[in-house]
């Protein structure tokens, strides 16, 4: 009744200093994530915790109502991409951070969206278990 993902950045050429730093908020909003998934953690604090990071990082610039990272792996969840109350072992999510209108540019109308980095795991008895072994860098074709 699981599925899984496996988010990895992708850049055509050389990436430019824009995508280096919205990968760079990225990569500190998964890692809070990852600390805090565990039993009797609630979601929306979670949540709370990683979307601070994200506009801390951001520097204001990105739309705190627009922000999210845990994705719940539940087949029957996957309409909504949510699953919120208590962490209990067993659970299964997608960390994945998602930033939209992330304008990341000073004086650009350009936008920069979304998720470029992620992982599943399940939740254990004292803690998580990351089902990849990937490393998190980014691939440039």
């Amino acid at each position: 009744g699981y599925y899984t993902q496996l988010c990895r950045p992708i850049s055509l050429g050389a990436p430019d200093d824009d995508f280096k730093r919205l990968y760079d908020i990225h990569l500190a909003m998964y890692e809070v994530g990852r600390k805090e998934l565990r039993p009797g953690a609630f979601y929306d604090d979670i949540e709370k915790k990683i979307n601070e990071v994200a506009i801390k990082l951001g520097k204001d610039r990105l739309d705190a109502k627009s922000l999210w990272t845990l994705q719940s792996c539940e087949v029957g969840d996957a309409g909504t991409y949510r699953m919120r109350g208590e962490m209990k072992p067993g659970m299964c999510f997608v960390i994945h951070p998602y930033t939209v209108d992330a304008k990341i540019r000073d004086g650009s109308p350009d936008y920069v969206s979304g998720h470029i980095i992620g992982d599943s795991f399940i939740v254990t008895d004292s803690g998580n278990e990351c089902l990849s072994r990937l490393p998190h860098e980014i691939t440039v074709i």
